[in-house]
């Protein structure tokens, strides 16, 4: 399963497949260095992975919040 399709299904759960997508701050086309004895950091790549993580963390607290809305109007 690809991460599209399964953000679509998480998106026809909650009934709101008609979405409109944006971007991320991450290029698609960067390609990380595995070299991990690299000590130099790119000031940029760090403020976007670091705001990427942030957006997750994000969709994750609103899904939870989504979730648990569901399940309080279904028992009302």
């Amino acid at each position: 399963m690809t991460q599209k399709t399964y953000v679509d299904n998480i998106l026809k759960v909650f009934g709101i497949e008609n979405y409109t997508p944006a971007t991320t701050l991450i290029d698609e086309k960067l390609k990380f260095n595995t070299n991990i004895e690299e000590e130099e950091v790119d000031e940029q790549l760090r403020v976007v992975l670091f705001s990427s993580k942030a957006e997750y963390r994000a969709l994750i607290h609103t899904s939870r919040e989504a979730i648990w809305l569901m399940m309080l109007l279904q028992d009302l």
